[in-house]
């Protein structure tokens, strides 16, 4: 499960890399993901990372954060789909009248969850 927690981990720094040097570009991106197919897409993406999580947390350096943080996602996959379009486009215009900063911080945030996971399941030396 290690391969597959890297994976997750990659594709957080990617998006958060994305998110906080390119917020225009998430901005202009998400109106593309703010449809039912989008949203069930999204739910579906973070049910598996959540999948993931699980799986990757026994071994792992941190087993209890990585089962919380799994549970967290399963919980937002499951989540996502509840949400009307409206609502998410709502949700996404007032991030996007708080200016870019706001986009920024949350790159720089799910850039520091992407470096927290990829620790969390790198093996420890001996």
């Amino acid at each position: 499960m290690r391969p597959l927690a890297m994976l997750v981990a990659i594709l957080l720094l990617t998006v958060g890399t994305v998110c906080a040097v390119f917020p225009g570009a998430m901005l202009s991106a998400a109106p593309s993901l703010l449809t039912t197919v989008g949203l069930y897409s999204i739910g579906a993406l973070r049910l598996g990372m959540g999948v993931v999580m699980l799986w990757a947390a026994g071994p792992s350096r941190y087993p209890k954060v990585l089962r919380a943080f799994g549970v967290l996602f399963i919980v937002a996959g499951v989540a996502t789909p509840i949400f009307s379009e409206d609502r998410a486009r709502g949700m996404m215009e007032l991030g996007a009248a708080q200016g870019s900063l706001l986009i920024r911080a949350a790159g720089l945030l799910i850039v520091a969850f992407g470096i927290f996971i990829a620790h969390a399941v790198t093996p420890r030396r001996p």
